[in-house]
């Protein structure tokens, strides 16, 4: 039974089954299927940066550091920082809702989503794919807009892709006018 066990443990963490740790399903894919990521949320009185962190292909977690910013200028910075500490996955330490609403600043995530919009970003090498969220009909959540804007960061520079990415928060989301 002790070599079923040495023969199945390995191979769990080649293949990513449940079981194996975040640090380890990160370490078995390659560095160029992660992405660098981060979720921006626009409110009325400030913009919120929360860090994502590439743990498997596809799935993502929110963890330290968040940022709370009022200007543009504090907007680009921050979501360069993002971006970047999202790279370091051993950084990622599960929060519980309480201290990730407070960390936003945030009194419930329903009244984070009604009086926001935001939008997920990610990095790969120098290509930005920026996702819009919108609030579900139901109003208990997000869900992702199916439009997606690819930009080439070596083309429009980073100043141009805060504008496309202000753009996006600026645009009323369709379930709220309704």
């Amino acid at each position: 039974m002790k070599q079923f066990f040495n023969i199945v443990r390995p191979l769990k963490k080649v293949l990513g089954f449940k079981g194996a740790s975040p640090q380890e399903k990160t370490e078995a894919f390659s560095e160029t299927d992660r992405f660098k990521a981060c979720g921006v949320f626009m409110t009325t009185t400030a913009y919120k940066v929360v860090t994502e962190y590439n743990l498997d292909y596809g799935y993502y977690r929110s963890a330290e550091p968040f940022f709370v910013v009022k200007t543009e200028k504090e907007l680009l910075k921050a979501i360069k920082d993002a971006l970047e500490a999202s790279w370091y996955v051993g950084a990622c330490i599960n929060l519980s809702t309480k201290d990730y609403l407070k960390r936003l600043k945030e009194r419930s995530f329903k009244h984070l989503y009604h009086n926001s919009t935001s939008c997920f970003i990610r990095l790969k090498g120098n290509r930005l794919e920026i996702t819009k969220y919108e609030l579900h009909p139901s109003g208990h959540y997000l869900q992702e807009n199916l439009d997606k804007v690819n930009l080439l960061i070596d083309e429009v520079g980073w100043d141009g892709a805060l504008q496309v990415i202000l753009n996006i928060l600026n645009q009323e989301n369709d379930s709220k006018s309704r």
